[in-house]
């Protein structure tokens, strides 16, 4: 009986180290643009760096603008942001918030579009 019960922890636990191993490498691999995952996984990326833009980042810079320049401006961010990181894995996104040089490039692009629509 005890024999048949470390049997069984020892599957659960080696269940649970198979799933974490497969959730790594899959967060470390990198997204096919073109398949349809990839696709899904481009728009959620973008509309979560609108969103992030439009809340945060306007206010940080003290952009005043009308509705449609900060959608431009965010949108503009957006895709830029996704163009310059669309190569990267899913971990290494999940990093760059805590990432200065990556903080720089993403500043360099989020005033590039603020110059594109128009703001000051």
């Amino acid at each position: 009986m005890f024999k048949a019960l470390l049997m069984v922890i020892g599957l659960l636990v080696m269940s649970i180290v198979g799933l974490g191993a497969m959730g790594w490498w899959k967060m470390n691999q990198t997204i096919d643009p073109a398949s349809e995952s990839g696709q899904a996984y481009a728009a959620n990326f973008k509309a979560g760096v609108a969103a992030t833009c439009a809340g945060r980042v306007a206010r940080e810079l003290g952009i005043v603008a009308n509705g449609d320049e900060l959608a431009d401006m965010c949108e503009c961010t957006a895709e830029m942001t996704y163009a310059a990181y669309k190569n990267e894995s899913p971990a290494t996104l999940l990093s760059l918030a805590s990432d200065p040089a990556a903080q720089k490039k993403v500043g360099k692009i989020v005033q590039e579009c603020a110059d594109r629509a128009g703001l000051q």
